[in-house]
């Protein structure tokens, strides 16, 4: 009996431990198509099932195949229960389609593209790139270059091998630099320092323009802006706004004045100010575009408007320089009656065409020309006016002035001599005069002979004469020479000068002479007294002037009867002086002269 209760107990239990219910399902919760993935539980004796075949396929050992893309529901069941586990099928990403490179700042246009969903993106090295899902307008990604270099881009479906593309990321040219401001009509250069770029301009009219290789744009429509693009060969750029603003139109008036002299500027453009590059040359008045010039040089006249457009002039101040002018007479020989002459005149500083009148005594001869010819009358006056012409002259106006004698047909030679200005009219013994001739109508070749007392002086023929004076004298000269304009040979007479001689002679009281000689004269102040027909007594002299005051004394003993006293004068002035010597025999005066 208790047999049979222990069984029946025993199959009671083994009856209520066979329907317990499964435990969880564990594993991989996807799978991708055609690969096997293996899930678990650990209720033993359960039956695996896949609630959609076509999406994966079940094994007894738990294996489950991927079939197709989607969702099933994988089921263990015991007799105790089912245990439900949810599988996704994911398909292979397929290779990722799309751009393999981008600019630095720059998206991926068009996408990445990825038509397996529910993967997920990612890239490597970190910083490179960043990537953004996309499912408009295609399922894939947007790529945004942060940094130049190269990344791997990886999508990645669960389970399933992921997809890799390699991805450049190119670097963007460096900032473009230049005005921002086009004058209308002038050109402006910009630069990159990135260098293989060439420059693009796009979005606008033929009114603005750029060089693909300088970077030279032009503007010549005010108003107008446009968008500049440098770009690299891989297509990377840097783009800059330029506007156009209107310039002024070109500055008019003259190029150029004088030191001293002013001009006035004109512009067509309104509301402008007037600038000098350097004021020590040329100042100008802001406003009223007056310059004025203030040294000689070259500057840079600038009319600038609001918008910072200007036009530009070169100008110069040149300097004052001194204008002259001269006349040439031809021929050049003597002018007799009824001859021709032409003058010709010669300008200095006087510009490129400058103005000749040639007057006389107020009344016109010509005008314009440089050469006058004419047949003149004796003392005839010739003015010639030169007028300058485009140059700075320091007068605008210069004069020269040609007197012309006409010679008579016969005449004469005329003759006047002079003595020279520091001699005087009376001489000193033996003194040296010099006499000189002036001669009128003497012709080409004239003959001279001086004359003394009457009588002729033998060798003194040239146009001056120098003779010593010992006598009263009486100078004169005839001169001889051909009338220029006739062949005949006259001949004139020359006034007469007379030089005085009041020689100063010995003055011997006792009647008697020492034999005094006084050496050189005359002289500097510095002589010899000598005599050799005295006594050994003592000798006194002295200097006076012609006017009797003494200038100087002093004593001598002679020796053996003879004397040789030098005698210095010191700074006595050039003249005549008498010389007094006291003997025991008496006293003699002796003249000389003192010369500087």
């Amino acid at each position: 009996m208790k047999s049979l209760s222990f069984t029946l107990l025993l199959c009671l239990f083994s009856i209520i431990s066979y329907a317990q219910a499964p435990a969880p399902i564990t594993g991989p919760s996807s799978v991708c198509v055609g690969s096997t993935i293996t899930l678990s539980d650990i209720t033993p004796g359960g039956v695996w099932s896949s609630s959609a075949g076509a999406v994966a396929t079940t094994a007894a050992s738990g294996s489950i195949t991927g079939g197709a893309p989607g969702v099933t529901v994988i089921s263990y069941t015991t007799a105790g229960g089912t245990a439900e586990y949810y599988v996704t099928v994911n398909a292979t990403p397929l290779p990722i389609a799309g751009p393999d490179h981008v600019c630095q700042g720059s998206i991926t246009s068009p996408l990445l593209a990825e038509p397996i969903p529910s993967g997920t993106w990612s890239s490597s090295p970190a910083g490179v790139v960043a990537v953004f899902p996309t499912v408009s307008p295609v399922l894939g990604a947007a790529v945004l270059g942060v940094t130049a270099g190269t990344a791997t881009i990886t999508y990645t479906t669960s389970g399933c091998p992921p997809a890799y593309l390699l991805f450049t990321v190119n670097p963007k040219p460096a900032p473009i630099t230049g005005p921002s401001v086009i004058c209308s009509g002038i050109p402006i250069t910009l630069h990159d320092a990135t260098a293989g770029g060439t420059w693009v301009s796009t979005g606008i009219s033929d009114s603005i323009t750029v060089d693909s290789i300088s970077g030279i744009v032009n503007g010549t429509v005010a108003g107008k802006s446009a968008a500049i693009f440098y770009r690299l060969p891989t297509g990377c750029l840097q783009n800059f706004t330029v506007n156009v603003d209107l310039s002024p139109g070109p500055i008019t008036g003259r190029d150029s004045i004088c030191v001293g002299t002013s001009t006035l500027l004109a512009d067509t453009s309104a509301g402008g100010i007037w600038t000098s590059s350097a004021l020590a040359v040329a100042q100008v008045i802001d406003l009223s575009g007056v310059v004025h010039g203030i040294s000689s040089g070259a500057v840079t006249i600038s009319y600038t408007l609001p918008t910072g457009c200007a036009a530009t002039k070169a100008f110069t101040v040149s300097p004052l320089v001194p204008a002259s002018v001269s006349v040439a007479q031809s021929p050049v020989t003597m002018l007799c009656a009824n001859d021709s002459i032409t003058l010709t005149a010669t300008g200095v500083n006087a510009g490129l065409s400058p103005v000749f009148v040639w007057d006389s005594f107020g009344v016109t001869k010509a005008s314009g020309t440089s050469v006058y010819g004419f047949r003149p009358t004796h003392s005839d006056v010739i003015f010639v006016t030169m007028i300058v012409q485009g140059v700075c002259a320091v007068h605008d106006t210069v004069i020269d002035t040609v007197p012309v004698n006409i010679y008579p047909v016969v005449v004469a030679p005329s003759i006047t001599v002079s003595l020279d200005p520091g001699l005087s009219l009376t001489a000193y013994l033996g003194q040296t005069y010099t006499f000189f001739s002036s001669v009128v109508f003497g012709g080409t070749v004239q003959t001279y002979q001086w004359y003394l007392n009457g009588t002729a002086i033998p060798g003194a023929t040239a146009s001056s004469m120098s003779v010593p004076i010992y006598n009263e004298a009486d100078i004169y000269c005839k001169v001889g020479g051909n009338a220029p304009c006739d062949s005949s040979m006259l001949g004139g007479v020359s006034n007469h000068i007379t030089i005085h001689a009041p020689f100063v002679q010995v003055n011997s009281l006792s009647g008697l002479s020492n034999g005094f000689l006084l050496f050189p004269n005359p002289n500097s102040g510095n002589f010899t007294l000598s005599s050799s027909a005295l006594t050994d007594k003592e000798v006194y002299y002295e200097v006076a002037d012609m006017v009797g005051r003494v200038v100087y004394t002093g004593t001598a003993i002679p020796q053996g009867g003879k004397i040789d006293q030098q005698i210095s004068l010191g700074g006595t002035a050039a003249g005549s002086y008498l010389l007094r010597v006291v003997t025991e025999k008496g006293t003699e005066v002796l003249h000389f002269v003192v010369e500087k």
